[in-house]
């Protein structure tokens, strides 16, 4: 899903930038309005590197000390022992 999001606002980056760049190759003025784009989706971007680089690191990690991902417990190399699946018993006060 990271992928996806830092595809789209990659698009919207270079959509800002043609939208700039565009008028000035037909032999116009630049329509500098377009930078506004280029402004609201550059700081998604950057969201979604650090977001989609720490999310790999952590599946490297995991991978190395051979611990399941914490959203997926049947995705475990091992057997998860049932003391971890089973609720604890109240006590009466």
């Amino acid at each position: 899903m990271n992928l996806f999001q830092l595809a789209f606002m990659v698009g919207g980056v270079a959509l800002g930038v043609a939208v700039v760049v565009e008028p000035t190759l037909s032999g116009g003025e630049p329509y500098w309005r377009g930078l506004i784009a280029v402004g609201v989706f550059l700081p998604g971007v950057a969201a979604c590197l650090w977001f989609t680089t720490a999310d790999y690191r952590a599946q490297r990690l995991r991978r190395k000390r051979g611990t399941p991902n914490p959203l997926r417990i049947s995705g475990a190399k091992r057997k998860v022992p049932e003391a971890y699946t089973e609720s604890m018993p109240t006590r009466a006060l």
